[in-house]
C-alpha cells in the first residue's frame, strides 16, 4: 500500500492475508482499485492473535472489488470506530466483498 499512488490497480493473487504486514494498513492513495485477481483473496487474523484491522481508507474514489474480511475488529481503537475496514473518506466502493463474523 506504501507504494500505492493515485490512479493505481492493487490485484491481489489468491490466497490468505494475515499477519502485521497484511493488517492495519492505511489506504491514502485516490482512485485506487484493491481486488481479487485470479481467485479469492481472503484477510484473516492469524490464530490465537489480537482482533484485526485490515484497512484504514482515508483516500478518495477507492474500490474493493471481491475480497473477503474474517473476524476483524476495531485494533485497539474504541469498539465503536469500526471492525475489519474504517472508512472516512468520499465515495468508497465496496463491490462483490464479504465481511464475516464482523
Amino acid at each position: 500500500m506504501d507504494n500505492a499512488g493515485d490512479d493505481s490497480v492493487i490485484n491481489l493473487m489468491p490466497g490468505t492475508y494475515s499477519g502485521v504486514n497484511n493488517s492495519d494498513l492505511t489506504v491514502t492513495a485516490n482512485n485506487l482499485t484493491i481486488a481479487s485477481y485470479k481467485g479469492q483473496a481472503i484477510f484473516a487474523p492469524e490464530t490465537n492473535s489480537e482482533p484485526t484491522r485490515y484497512f484504514n481508507i482515508t483516500g478518495k474514489n477507492v474500490v474493493l472489488n471481491g475480497l473477503t474480511f474474517i473476524s476483524g475488529v476495531s485494533m485497539g481503537y474504541d469498539v465503536t470506530t469500526g471492525g475489519e475496514v474504517i472508512i472516512s473518506a468520499d465515495n468508497v466502493i465496496v463491490n462483490n466483498t464479504k465481511f464475516i463474523n464482523s
